[in-house]
């Protein structure tokens, strides 16, 4: 056999003019017969086909004259593959009748011509060149006719097909005729024939999903799935879904609204984003299933669905978006009205929750994350400012990217706010502090901005203070701001207290020392004095200044800040001071070497580590020491640590703390490195528990 032939029942077709269920056999002939070699129009191709039930004929296209299908004449162009269609019996409730139905499909071809191989055999075989076709569609007992050119021919049987190479070997009843040129034929040979018991058919309902997640990369995603639950002998011979988005957004005339697929699930590759919208999509489904029965019949039938589906963002950071942009308003219009807002706390609250909620969500912690945005909801219901926090009225996409999102923006409009006091190192980055912000005392009506927002040092400047300029009680003591060492190189004289106090105030109270500067340089070494109390010129500085000096001042400036008292500082801490490493007394003299505060220098890096691997240095903050670090893994959970050699356990302090990772973490220094100790929450070594994690050493001189 050569054809490709289906036999189906299709139970759920529906009469396009009268719009009323048909159910209908189906017959196609799907044989691609040119790649054959077999030209339909040649050949006269003719498909003819008989179908029974329960013995009776129902369907008889059994002669040339009226095919099945008139695969001769078909228009493959305009009506595709050849099919034939045909009622099915029905019983007294409408549907297929219950019964034995029986098919058989005969190909009519007819050769006029089909020229033999130069070499015969006579007196019974016969080689047909390049014909593979004729030893699948020719069956022993057909009777072909052999020809020479002239006259002579000779009707004769087929006894024996076989394929040698691309020829077809024919061997047939002994034949008379001395030459042999061509064969002719005119054959009906069956193609399909085949027995059916039909008993009916159980039928699924068609059924469809759709889920999505607010949260998930730049602007959240949702897919579709088919969810019918087909039987173990049931697949999904076509389907046709459409999508469509609310219809808040389809407003814009250039945005599709919908999406069109022929297969499920939607979108076909994983992690794929697909931008989410607030509102209700509507799925449509029509699918049509074909189920293959135990006798072999294949039964085909169509089922629809339809469902929409309501995303709503309530419960997530995407969520609260029209309820943050509420408070915001609110909080800004208070403050424009009477520079304090009774907002004010909540904001704080608000800030503190999404920074928590942040944290959670990047280290996976659901449960605390969605703990964090109830507490974050209660603050904007509490605020009064009518943030319906639930009101899924208010409509928009989904937007996540921290780069360009609506809810980061709204976090960068809470930069202006009022602060009980001075703002200090821990007024950062872990507030939703953005470099720029201006915080105000509301104690003293003073503005700060903040120039750094490093989590644990973050930097704030005085920015405007309203009547006189505040006292040196007021003054931010923040580690950080203080004069550098270059600074403090170019222009103090330790021999004199009043002056490089004046200068520390000029810094804080003014922020940038450039008029001082002026000012020294214009002073001559005539105005030089051995006493303290007179200034020195720039250059006379420059010269007397050594790096042990430089260190003592920037001691005594970092307790003059971390005590906040100042003016106590100026009247007994600097009874001496340092020149080459000697102190000189008030009197001149040259007294013992200074030890008054301990020097040391530092190294602080932040490290990550994983599996079997040495830990990795992601970032050395800051290293003085002029000594390499190394860091290898020496066993589970265990890292020894090297800074040149100058690690020991008398002279050296070590402190880590870690960044994301739950677990157990220590350092301790020994004789000449550290040692790191990483364990799991339930105290058994580990590794993998290093992640962005902080190490600070100093060496103390």
């Amino acid at each position: 056999m050569i054809s490709t032939v289906s036999f189906s029942f299709d139970l759920t077709y529906t009469n396009p003019v009268t719009g009323a269920l048909q159910p209908r056999g189906i017959v196609v002939d799907s044989t691609d017969y040119i790649g054959l070699g077999l030209s339909p129009l040649i050949y006269e191709l003719k498909g003819l086909g008989q179908v029974t039930f329960n013995g009776d004929i129902i369907v008889d296209l059994n002669t040339v004259g009226t095919p099945m299908i008139d695969i001769q004449n078909w228009d493959y162009v305009n009506d595709g593959v050849p099919t034939y269609t045909f009622d099915l019996p029905l019983d007294l409730n409408g549907n297929v009748a219950n019964g034995v139905y029986t098919f058989i499909y005969r190909l009519r071809v007819n050769s006029f011509t089909i020229p033999v191989a130069a070499t015969i055999t006579p007196p019974d075989l016969v080689n047909v060149a390049s014909n593979q076709w004729i030893t699948q569609y020719l069956e022993v007992g057909n009777v072909i006719r052999l020809a020479d050119p002239g006259v002579d021919f000779e009707d004769v049987t087929v006894e024996v097909l076989e394929q040698v190479g691309a020829n077809a070997e024919i061997t047939v009843s002994d034949y008379t005729i001395p030459v042999v040129e061509i064969i002719t034929f005119d054959l009906q040979n069956v193609q399909f024939n085949a027995v059916y018991a039909y008993s009916g058919c159980t039928q699924v309902n068609a059924d469809v999903s759709f889920t999505y997640d607010c949260e998930v990369g730049d602007n959240g995603t949702w897919a579709v799935a088919n969810t019918t639950p087909l039987a173990a002998n049931e697949v999904v011979a076509n389907l046709n879904c459409t999508i469509n988005y609310p219809s808040w957004a389809t407003l814009s005339p250039t945005f599709p609204g919908n999406v069109v697929v022929t297969s499920l699930p939607y979108p076909s590759a994983p992690n794929t984003e697909t931008p989410l919208a607030t509102g209700t999509y509507t799925v449509s489904l029509t699918q049509q299933i074909q189920q293959t029965q135990a006798s072999g019949l294949v039964v085909l039938y169509s089922k629809s669905v339809a469902k929409e589906f309501v995303v709503s963002c309530a419960g997530t950071l995407c969520g609260l978006v029209p309820c943050i942009e509420n408070l915001r308003a609110a909080h800004q219009a208070e403050l424009l009205r009477n520079r304090i807002s009774k907002y004010q706390v909540y904001v704080d609250n608000v800030l503190m929750y999404y920074i928590q909620a942040l944290n959670y969500r990047a280290c996976g912690e659901i449960t605390k994350y969605r703990d964090t945005l109830k507490l974050l909801e209660a603050q904007l219901d509490a605020s009064g400012c009518d943030c319906a926090c639930c009101d899924e009225q208010s409509y928009y996409w989904v937007s996540n990217n921290s780069g360009v999102s609506v809810i980061e923006g709204l976090i960068q409009a809470f930069q202006f706010r009022l602060f009980d006091g001075i703002p200090g190192i821990t007024e950062d980055v872990t507030q939703g502090v953005e470099v720029g912000a201006l915080w105000q005392d509301y104690n003293t009506g003073i503005l700060y901005r903040c120039t750094d927002n490093t989590e644990g040092d973050a930097v704030w400047v005085e920015y405007y203070a309203p009547g006189t300029d505040p006292d040196a009680s007021e003054i931010p003591a923040t580690p950080g701001s203080i004069l550098s060492a270059n600074d403090v190189q170019g222009q103090l004289t330790l021999a004199d207290t009043q002056f490089a106090f004046q200068i520390l105030q000029n810094a804080q109270f003014n922020g940038d020392i450039s008029a001082v500067e002026s000012d020294l340089a214009a002073l001559t070494a005539s105005d030089v004095a051995a006493t303290p109390g007179t200034l020195l010129s720039d250059p006379d500085v420059q010269g007397q200044l050594t790096q042990a000096d430089t260190r003592f001042a920037l001691q005594i400036l970092e307790n003059a800040q971390f005590s906040g008292d100042i003016s106590t500082l100026q009247s007994t801490a600097l009874t001496s001071v340092a020149v080459d490493g000697t102190t000189i007394e008030g009197d001149g003299t040259v007294g013992d070497p200074l030890s008054v505060i301990p020097i040391y220098t530092t190294a602080i890096f932040r490290l990550s580590q994983s599996g079997f691997a040495d830990p990795s240095i992601v970032q050395t903050v800051y290293n003085n020491t002029g000594e390499s670090i190394n860091i290898i893994r020496s066993a589970q959970g265990v890292y020894r640590m090297t800074l040149g050699s100058l690690i020991n356990t008398t002279k050296t302090a070590v402190s880590i703390s870690n960044g994301l990772n739950n677990g157990q973490i220590s350092i301790a220094p020994a004789a000449g490195e550290a040692i790191i100790r990483t364990a799991s929450p339930a105290g058994v070594a580990a590794d993998s528990i290093l992640s962005n994690a902080t190490v600070e050493i100093k060496l103390y001189l």
